[in-house]
């Protein structure tokens, strides 16, 4: 087993986050604008760039030899260029990259400086600035990123979807992953091809990818089933030839959330949803397993909390026997 080292986040006396008050940052958390995530403003980039020449320098020896810059940079949840425009800039982004990458290979030349992730999905320039992954790619090399990272990192979510442009693995080499993916249109190029064209043919590493065991429908088989087709995909491909980077380990929550779990606490063979298992004379839409004063059906949780190969327990889902099978062969 190796270690991907990921160095992002700011702190905030380097960004625009040191101009809200207490409330105002509770108030962008809650709506999953996370504050750590405010790009350093420009005159910290230098600062940035020593950081990560430090982690390298510390780590390198240690054995770990990748090192990926920033999460998700043309996701606005992850990359808030300033407080006047808290959306993705892959200009800026680029920037970055170029000065940590200069400073991470200073300290070991020896070392593999991913980009940081590409997701999936269309831009979104008139709501959350959201930037598709060909987007993002293509200004990253219009600003100059060619020979400023080793590896693409990418993010193949949704690797069972039928539309060529979001499913994650398909944009990658343009392998056909089942049956009934659409196509690629004539225009459309995968990353890959994006890269060759700018003479940068890198890897592309999958360094983010799962499946929630959340909703009914899409439970512990189905998420087995996925990471199963990811691995054999993986497998199979000819183009691919980086690890797997499972998310995640283990559910940071327990599976009570109403109407979204396999619970049948009276075995009629029916999701508990209206019925009184605690005998409290409320049907259990009202249950409070966790003791906070909210109802369980009520608690913001969110697929998130359940992308884990083991539950909130540390007991197995049926992913981990794939990971075993898939081991062995």
């Amino acid at each position: 087993m190796k270690v991907l080292m990921q160095v992002s986040g700011t702190p905030e006396w380097a960004s625009d986050a040191n101009k809200l008050s207490n409330t105002e940052k509770e108030i962008w958390e809650t709506n999953g604008m996370y504050i750590a995530s405010f790009a350093p403003k420009a005159a910290y980039y230098a600062d940035f760039a020593k950081f990560m020449g430090d982690v390298v320098h510390r780590y390198a020896p240690q054995g770990i030899s990748n090192f990926e810059v920033w999460n998700e940079p043309g996701n606005p949840g992850f990359w808030h260029d300033s407080l006047t425009n808290p959306k993705p800039n892959p200009e800026n982004y680029t920037h970055l990259l170029k000065l940590a990458y200069i400073a991470a290979h200073k300290a070991n030349p020896n070392v593999n400086i991913l980009a940081g992730g590409m997701t999936v999905g269309d831009s979104r320039p008139y709501s959350d600035g959201y930037i598709s992954p060909f987007e993002f790619l293509n200004r990253m090399y219009a600003a100059g990123a060619k020979g400023y990272f080793d590896t693409l990192s990418h993010h193949p979510y949704g690797i069972t979807g039928k539309e060529w442009r979001t499913n994650g693995w398909a944009i990658m080499y343009g392998d056909k992953v089942h049956i009934d993916l659409a196509p690629q249109a004539a225009n459309e190029k995968t990353l890959y091809q994006i890269m060759a064209d700018n003479g940068d043919a890198k890897e592309i590493w999958a360094t983010e990818v799962g499946v929630p065991a959340m909703y009914e429908g899409l439970d512990e088989e189905k998420q087995a089933n996925t990471i199963r087709l990811l691995l054999e995909t993986a497998e199979k491909s000819k183009n691919y030839k980086g690890p797997i980077i499972l998310y995640n380990g283990e559910n940071d929550r327990k599976p009570y959330v109403l109407g979204i779990i396999s619970q049948d606490a009276n075995n009629d063979k029916i999701l508990d949803v209206n019925i009184d298992t605690d005998n409290d004379g409320k049907p259990d839409a009202n249950l409070d397993t966790d003791h906070n004063g909210k109802a369980d059906a009520l608690e913001l949780t969110t697929a998130e909390d359940y992308f884990g190969l083991w539950r909130n327990n540390g007991t197995e889902k049926m992913a981990v026997n794939v990971l075993r099978k898939m081991i062995k062969k």
